[in-house]
């Protein structure tokens, strides 16, 4: 019998630990306390970042639009002065500084929670756009395969 029980801690455990994430050292504290005067679950955010940009800083990726994503979380030029604005007070600030970048990143997650109503829509419209996450959730688009994958990584289903 306790030879069942130590078989099966050790399955829970493996279990619970085998979809956790490396985050590095230098961004977990910080990115923990974004996520929790945020009210978002750090596991969630963690997932997010490692998929945009594999824990890289400097990460800069090209649109088929010729927007760009920058930085940790993979902030889209084309809104870095709408960000400056709603989540910054107004003043520019550099999509690459990765404290910055993350803070941005967080509190506009957080915001798409607040206007989907759920993690999983605003991870949609993290990554498709508010508009065009409304769009499917009324059946009047499909979701693009990227978001798919995103959604399927982030959230572990």
């Amino acid at each position: 019998m306790r030879k069942i029980f130590v078989l099966f801690l050790l399955f829970v455990s493996v279990s619970i630990f085998a979809n956790q994430i490396k985050v590095p050292d230098e961004y977990s504290l910080y990115v923990r306390r974004l996520c929790y005067e945020n009210n978002l679950p750090h596991e969630v955010v963690f997932r997010l970042i490692e998929w945009e940009s594999l824990w890289n800083p400097l990460c800069v990726t090209q649109n088929k639009n010729k927007t760009y994503d920058i930085g940790l979380m993979k902030l889209n030029s084309k809104y870095l002065e709408d960000f400056q604005w709603r989540y910054n007070g107004g003043k520019p600030f550099n999509p690459k500084d990765w404290k910055k970048n993350a803070e941005i990143g967080i509190k506009h997650l957080a915001r798409l929670r607040e206007l989907t109503g759920s993690m999983f829509g605003a991870v949609a419209s993290y990554n498709m756009g508010l508009t065009a996450y409304r769009k499917w959730r009324n059946h009047e688009r499909q979701m693009p395969e990227p978001t798919m994958k995103e959604l399927e990584y982030v959230f572990q289903y």
